[in-house]
């Protein structure tokens, strides 16, 4: 996944996560983007340090995590993908 920063300075940092967690990204980042990769399934929480209380939280779901839902248009069915992050 991306973090992106804008113009205010910002990290991220897994305290206490499960394995898996990517490492941190400290320093005060603005104006930059920083990939991460999680290695496993799981929830992953996130905060910044310099924002006390700026907090986010990261769902990674397995390869195979799909929903097979109906089409409206008629034409069967299809792998709708949920809406969380893969690794």
């Amino acid at each position: 996944m991306t973090f992106t920063f804008g113009g205010v300075g910002h990290n991220v940092f897994f305290d206490d996560d499960p394995a898996g967690a990517p490492a941190s990204i400290d320093g005060v980042n603005t104006n930059t983007s920083v990939q991460r990769t999680f290695s496993a399934p799981g929830v992953y929480n996130y905060n910044c340090h310099i924002h006390p209380g700026m907090r986010g939280t990261v769902i990674v779901g397995a390869a195979s995590d799909t929903t097979t839902q109906s089409d409206s248009t008629g034409y069967g069915a299809y792998n709708r993908i949920p809406r969380t992050w893969r690794s």
